[in-house]
């Protein structure tokens, strides 16, 4: 017997004659290319669950914690930008909702620039002539104005 330092390890090879060695997998029937599909979207979910989503901050949800929620805002909305309104002299952001900066340009599929900023917030404000007066609920802060 050979009593070098390896020695106690296993063979990868086996030796001549033996039978071979056979390593299992924890998910023998399940094909490698979806444990690593499985793994890395994972790993996407817990990135994503700990840093928060880039427009709202973490922890600063002031009426989770403390358990009040102003008051519901109902007036005649004024379209700041493709998802901002302004109530009564509120700023009100959309919750879910990033549109484009009101001058801000886009381009098309044949590389053509046009105001997207400008057409959003026209879209917003034909949406919103068609539905005065507006009524809008507190959900969340972020780091501009209240999100509704």
């Amino acid at each position: 017997m050979n009593n070098n330092r390896y020695s106690h390890r296993r063979r990868a090879r086996p030796r001549r004659g033996a039978e071979p060695i056979v390593r299992r997998r924890f998910f023998p029937d399940v094909p490698l290319p979806l444990i690593l599909v499985i793994v890395v979207a994972l790993a996407a979910y817990a990135t994503h669950y700990f840093t928060g989503s880039g427009d709202q901050l973490r922890g600063l949800d002031i009426a989770n914690s403390t358990g009040s929620r102003p008051a519901p805002i109902v007036g005649i909305a004024s379209v700041i930008d493709g998802d901002t309104i302004e109530i009564h002299g509120q700023r009100v952001r959309f919750n879910g909702i990033d549109a484009p900066e009101s001058r801000q340009y886009c381009n098309d599929a044949s590389a053509h620039q046009y105001p997207c900023g400008r057409q959003a917030a026209e879209a917003l404000a034909n949406f919103l002539a068609a539905s005065q007066p507006v009524q809008c609920t507190f959900v969340s802060w972020d780091r501009y104005v209240p999100i509704r």
